[in-house]
């Protein structure tokens, strides 16, 4: 049997652990990848509030041993996770503790995992942008942790981004663009670089696709067509977490599973799946590859979209139904934003993609643009004003949670609505209404009534996937583990 600690007992256990493996971390080799480490470990000193001080006490109040809470602050330290970012570390802790710690840890954390994840929320005001947008000044250098400091820049001046006075699409699109611009500057410069550690020829073709960083904290899910797909993979994963993103891993590994996939894939949650993962994204093409090229040799052979969209539009249509009150109910816990109302957006998009035959392979808005023939103005604005808003926030609610995961009650709602309509915005509830009737209307028009019989919907249609799902969280704990290994 466990036995349990009461909270400043586990507070100063944990402390002491950490200090261990700080001590550990300053005897590391002189290296720049280190040298990060060791900065990061520094900065997250006594700030009690971050995850891993939050996170470790969680797990020695309930009764875990101190070698295994030490195992899970030596595995950030060896995956280079940023503890001093509670965005990355927290995300990368919730993981751990939920899916891949008996494999990693050998014991099973993942009934901790729910109390670990708890958030609370802190006031914050809207205020003014202070200093000039230093995106330009992050060009590429193998200097890492040169690099990591003017990220570090970048970051702080989004979150002012966020929180200043202008109007909320403007906001929202601009966090996007240069979050978008950042990552394509090191992926361009990265590529290269981990050829030439690994033998590979310079003149080689490539191609890194990597879906819009739509949000202030938001993951970073990238796939890389070329030589040494694996290897390279590991290598760039390693390299962009030791900058302090948070890299997908278990969506790069289900998506390389899908494109491997021999014939049509039937399963319309898979299929959806793979078809939305290429949207609203950039490429970075290297030696003349082609993106367009890769996609179609790669990705559309395996999708269908004869049982795509019937199994997405059979959810969309309930869903949407759901949505147009949902915010202004009086109610304990509330559905995430990406979870409902964005993920039901982007699916009609899908739809509309795929009726009209206009590859949805491109960003947002000159997408949009494509469609205008085929709605009405009202309702395309509408869907650019839903984007922009649900993107918006979504980056409130990180900046007063310091998370990327969405749990939201009365009080956080209240918060960001309070924030949100000083940036030209209506109330949560107000929008995402007006949202739901925009869809439901662009529906029927487009798409009449969803068929039924003989269709399963996404949440069935992904339990009939369950196995294949299960198995790519079993291949993140492996990932973990060669990532922690590398030199």
């Amino acid at each position: 049997m466990r036995e349990t600690q009461g909270p400043d007992l586990s507070l100063k256990r944990a402390v002491g652990i950490i200090h261990t493996e700080e001590k550990r971390i300053e005897n590391l080799a002189p290296t720049v990848t280190n040298a990060i480490t060791r900065r990061v470990w520094n900065s997250a000193k006594g700030k009690f509030d971050l995850p891993i001080y939050t996170y470790s006490r969680t797990l020695l109040e309930g009764g875990i041993n101190e070698a295994a809470v030490a195992k899970i602050s030596q595995l950030l330290a060896n995956l280079k996770v940023d503890v001093s970012d509670p965005f990355t570390s927290s995300s990368e802790l919730s993981v751990i503790l939920g899916f891949v710690s008996s494999e990693l840890l050998g014991v099973d954390l993942s009934p901790f995992r729910k109390a670990a994840d708890q958030i609370r929320h802190k006031q914050v005001e809207i205020g003014n942008v202070v200093g000039s947008n230093p995106t330009d000044e992050l060009i590429y250098t193998d200097d890492d942790l040169q690099t990591y400091e003017r990220l570090a820049k970048l970051r702080r001046w989004g979150k002012e981004l966020v929180l200043s006075p202008g109007h909320y699409s403007e906001i929202s699109r601009q966090v996007l663009e240069h979050n978008n611009d950042a990552f394509n500057t090191l992926a361009e410069g990265k590529v290269p670089e981990v050829w030439q550690e690994l033998g590979v020829d310079p003149q080689s073709k490539a191609v890194l696709f990597f879906r819009d960083l739509k949000t202030y904290a938001g993951d970073v899910d990238f796939y890389y067509w070329g030589p040494e797909q694996n290897r390279c993979t590991l290598e760039l994963s390693r390299y962009f977490m030791s900058l302090g993103y948070k890299v997908d891993h278990r969506s790069n590994i289900l998506i390389d599973s899908l494109v491997h996939n021999e014939g049509k894939i039937t399963n319309g949650f898979l299929g959806a799946y793979l078809y939305m993962y290429f949207i609203m994204g950039k490429s970075v093409e290297f030696n003349g590859d082609s993106f367009e090229n890769r996609y179609a040799l790669t990705v559309l052979p395996v999708v269908s979209a004869d049982n795509i969209w019937p199994t997405a539009y059979k959810s969309v249509a309930g869903a949407t139904r759901m949505m147009e009150n949902v915010y202004q109910l009086p109610l304990e816990h509330y559905p995430g934003f990406k979870d409902v109302p964005f993920r039901l957006l982007t699916a009609v998009l899908m739809g509309l993609s795929i009726k009209h035959k206009t590859p949805f392979t491109i960003d947002f808005e000159s997408f949009l643009e494509k469609l205008r023939s085929y709605l009405d103005k009202p309702q395309a604005d509408g869907l650019k004003d839903s984007f922009y808003y649900l993107c918006q926030v979504r980056n409130l609610y990180q900046i007063i949670t310091e998370r990327r995961w969405e749990m939201l009650n009365a009080a956080i709602i209240g918060e960001i609505n309070r924030l949100v309509t000083k940036q030209g915005g209506e109330s949560i509830g107000q929008t995402v209404s007006k949202q739901a009737q925009n869809l439901q209307d662009i529906c029927q028009e487009q798409f009449g009534q969803p068929q039924t019989e003989g269709v399963l919907d996404l949440t069935q249609s992904r339990d009939e996937a369950g196995e294949l799902l299960a198995e790519t969280y079993k291949k993140v704990g492996a990932r973990y583990k060669i990532l922690s290994e590398l030199d």
